[in-house]
């Protein structure tokens, strides 16, 4: 068996076919290559017998930049999807991508980051995950209408439609039923009837046969790759001999990307919407907002400025954990307090603290996101030195070395946790990213 920590980094077969400039920069800022003690090992898969990099391609880069050829491996054990990776290497091998020396030649801009590996990236996955998943029509056991009732409830919990609630048995017993399966996992279904028209001649006869789509669902990771498509164009063949129709209501919050699924993929028509203006504000009305980011790139600024514009409560995390003579409060009453805040519909909460981020994006209507340059961050959390601030319950007078290595790490340790959230909850929360602190104060601005 191939010893992976033995392997010089020319031996690896990397997994991805470019890098991002920004991303090097920002590894480039905390990266010794006198000291690799703190250095997190490259993971490495056997895969066909080859050597693969799954992850770390930046840090390769980097270490390789920097005259080395051995940085710190270790053998991935993560559950991985294989036949993805596969495909990533197929890729790379074609555009002459070898071992992790020719990455050196293919450093490029974030935009163009964007444009060739991440979509690139998401088309490859959604083509995978089509092509194995199985969608068919199921006859109804109490086995699949309780599968079908777990999913709804997590439905529910996304807070992603207008008063939608989680299925009961009686929902779901006399509809037909289509279901989409990854392997063993459900990961979507779509149930409906067939209904005779009544009053509806503004586009049909009343007596026509139609399909009603009661509910079509596909879980949040597996959205955008063609799954709700494929459910519906399943039941559209298979009620075909039975219904001249197919008809369907949304009561979505997402409404735009709804009907461009339901107009533009599916070519379905417009028929009615019924539409809604609040005239008068309520206090009551839940409005619970997350300000997230590396310290330093101002969103405690920002999170005072929308406090004093909305009246919204602000709570800041470093406040509820932080203790004036700089020792901390118990995990248990840090929890307690955040629960009692989360349990009331009005506040802004500022703060990162990965441990309760899950949690806190399940329970808010709005994300704002700062993702600046590591380097503008570094300056912002430096100027605050010596000020008294109300996010903090002490002054700073230096710059913690910890403090400061956190902000170096953060777009790697952890900007990609906080991405994977904003992209499970974009359908059902009103998610705003700003990458300079003056698009922070236009959009201020915008919505006075």
């Amino acid at each position: 068996m191939t010893d992976i920590r033995e392997l010089r980094l020319n031996d690896l077969q990397p997994s991805q076919f470019c890098i991002s400039q920004r991303k090097l920069n920002g590894v480039r800022d905390w990266f010794d290559p006198n000291n690799l003690s703190g250095f997190e090992p490259i993971p490495v898969r056997m895969l066909d017998g080859v050597p693969v990099m799954t992850d770390g391609h930046t840090r390769a880069t980097a270490a390789l930049l920097c005259g080395l050829d051995r940085v710190p491996l270790c053998r991935d054990e993560d559950d991985l999807d294989l036949e993805m990776y596969r495909r990533c290497v197929s890729e790379c091998r074609s555009r002459g991508i070898v071992s992790a020396a020719d990455l050196q030649g293919r450093i490029i801009s974030e935009e163009d980051y964007e444009k060739e590996w991440n979509r690139w990236c998401d088309r490859m996955q959604a083509e995978v995950i089509r092509e194995r998943t199985v969608i068919e029509e199921r006859d109804p056991n109490d086995e699949l209408i309780n599968d079908l009732i777990r999913l709804s409830a997590g439905w529910e919990a996304e807070n992603s439609c207008y008063g939608y609630r989680k299925n009961e048995q009686a929902d779901i017993e006399g509809n037909r039923i289509f279901v989409a399966e990854d392997g063993d996992k459900r990961i979507g279904y779509l149930f409906g009837h067939i209904e005779s028209a009544e009053r509806a001649t503004s586009i049909m006869p009343d007596g026509t046969p139609f399909f009603e789509v009661e509910e079509l669902f596909v879980l949040p990771e597996y959205r955008r790759k063609g799954i709700g498509k494929l459910l519906f164009l399943c039941a559209e063949r298979s009620v075909r001999g039975e219904a001249d129709y197919i008809m369907l209501s949304t009561a979505t919050k997402n409404w735009k990307a709804v009907f461009h699924f339901y107009l533009d993929e599916l070519g379905m028509e417009f028929w009615s919407a019924r539409l809604f203006k609040r005239v008068k504000q309520s206090n009551a009305d839940p409005r619970r907002v997350l300000v997230i980011g590396s310290p330093g790139s101002g969103k405690s600024t920002f999170a005072r400025k929308l406090r004093d514009r909305t009246g919204l409560p602000l709570h800041y995390l470093d406040m509820l954990f932080h203790k004036p003579d700089r020792s901390t409060v118990s995990r248990e009453e840090f929890d307690e307090r955040l629960s009692g805040i989360l349990e009331t519909d009005q506040w802004i909460i500022d703060g990162n603290y990965q441990r309760t981020l899950p949690l806190r994006f399940e329970k808010c209507t709005e994300v704002y996101l700062f993702d600046l340059p590591v380097e503008q961050c570094l300056e912002g959390a430096a100027s605050r030195i010596g000020k008294t601030r109300e996010d903090m319950p002490w002054i700073e007078t230096e710059f913690d070395p910890e403090f400061r290595q956190y902000i170096l790490d953060f777009p790697k340790d952890q900007m990609p946790r906080i991405l994977e959230l904003t992209e499970r909850y974009a359908d059902s929360r009103r998610i705003t990213v700003f990458h300079s602190r003056q698009e922070a104060d236009a959009f201020l601005l915008r919505n006075e």
